[in-house]
């Protein structure tokens, strides 16, 4: 496709004008023509060349898009295991305290009867002291 703000006749004019042979002048015309429309980038080579960039990058945006939302899918379902995983040490661990707690509370049972049995022992002390002295 030739390049429409070029004028082949009219530069072809000015050469044989200004004392250029014809043959020369036409020679230089065609290298002229010749090298402009294989040489310089075209509107059309530019539209077409933005189209392409346009498509790939189109492209490129949506294999992005599917390989994040397979990175983000996969990361909740990493995630959700390890707090599943969590979540089963948690239990474990408010199982040993329930049991130690469940101890301790028969411990403590055992605590206030030996209080209790302390303080029966006392009084029965202090009455047979104070029955003797008295």
């Amino acid at each position: 496709m030739a390049i429409s703000s070029f004028d082949t006749h009219n530069y072809f004019r000015q050469l044989t004008t200004s004392g250029i042979a014809f043959r020369h002048a036409e020679a230089h015309t065609k290298a002229l023509t010749t090298f402009m429309s294989n040489e310089l980038v075209r509107r059309s080579d530019l539209k077409e060349f933005k189209s392409e960039i346009r498509f790939e990058f189109g492209e490129f945006k949506s294999e992005i898009r599917f390989e994040f939302s397979e990175f983000k899918a996969e990361m909740k379902s990493d995630f959700d295991e390890f707090k599943s995983a969590i979540d089963k040490k948690f239990d474990a661990i408010d199982k040993k305290f329930y049991a130690v707690d469940t101890r301790f509370a028969g411990i403590q049972g055992q605590l206030d009867l030996l209080k209790w049995m302390m303080g029966f022992t006392l009084a029965g002390v202090f009455t047979i002291l104070f029955k003797l002295f008295l």
